[in-house]
């Protein structure tokens, strides 16, 4: 019961915010769907980032040596504990 009210204010607090605040995309300002989930970047603007074609850390996205059937992390990221789970890398 109390998960499913937690639920419930989530998503009244994510609609009321979206009411208050326009998402837009941060490459060209336009305004995205209201059903945008995602990095806030529109489709366009996402078709025009060529794809990162080597291997990145599965922490900070940052260029990693490339090992067959391992998903590898950076130095930095083995050393270091970081306070997010996991970056996106949108391009070169």
């Amino acid at each position: 019961m109390l998960a499913r009210a937690a639920q419930i204010w989530k998503s009244v607090r994510n609609r009321s915010l979206d009411l208050l605040f326009t998402q837009e995309c941060l490459a060209c300002l336009t305004e995205l769907p209201a059903d945008h989930v995602g990095v806030p970047i529109c489709d366009a603007c996402l078709a025009e980032i060529p794809p990162v074609d080597w291997p990145v850390c599965r922490r900070c996205a940052a260029k990693v040596p490339e090992y067959p059937g391992y998903v590898a992390t950076c130095p930095r990221c083995d050393e270091n504990r970081l306070r997010f789970d996991a970056t996106y890398s949108l391009g070169h």
